[in-house]
């Protein structure tokens, strides 16, 4: 459904600032910095989803899904899509924190995004303080810009989904 594509652009947006910055982490000490990020929706789903702080960091916290997680979010539990909102609040709070739990290997190679626990961490700072916010795209422009900054998320998200389905292609093809 378009609520679950649009939330899941949220989530892989996230996952790949991750591991962007725990890349330059290991080349670079990203204690001195600060880093904000904005991610930029068009979807009034995602924005009310996403606005909780509260609800994305107890469910970031949980390590599974199957944990008693007990759900006090908008709308009904079987709208919330949580298996995308759970890895969605699992990189909030990864990032947020500064302190990022291990990405293994076998998860992104399998597309399941499964992180190990905390306990396990290699201790990597991916920033000396880190925010993320969530903005809906009438809050930062209107008008014809809104309709052409649309235009050129949509160009450029399609574009990242054709690398990243490229990129998982040829790694099958190893």
């Amino acid at each position: 459904s378009r609520h679950r594509c649009e939330l899941c652009a949220c989530e892989i947006t996230l996952k790949i600032i991750l591991l962007f910055l725990r890349e330059s982490a290991s080349s670079y000490d990203l204690s001195k910095y600060d880093v904000r990020i904005e991610i930029c929706t068009d979807s009034n789903y995602v924005m009310k989803m996403v606005k909780d702080k509260d609800l994305m960091q107890r469910l970031g916290d949980c390590s599974s899904l199957e944990e008693n997680f007990d759900y006090h979010g908008p709308g009904p539990k079987s709208h919330a899509n949580l298996d995308i909102l759970f890895p969605l609040s699992q990189y909030y709070v990864d990032l947020i924190t500064g302190r990022p739990r291990p990405i293994t290997v076998a998860a992104i190679a399998d597309g399941s995004g499964s992180k190990g626990n905390n306990e396990n961490s290699d201790d990597v700072c991916i920033g000396g303080s880190v925010s993320v916010s969530f903005k809906h795209i009438s809050d930062v422009c209107s008008g014809k810009v809104a309709e052409q900054t649309t235009y050129q998320m949509f160009k450029y998200a399609r574009q990242a989904a054709m690398w990243s389905y490229d990129r998982d292609a040829r790694k099958k093809l190893r």
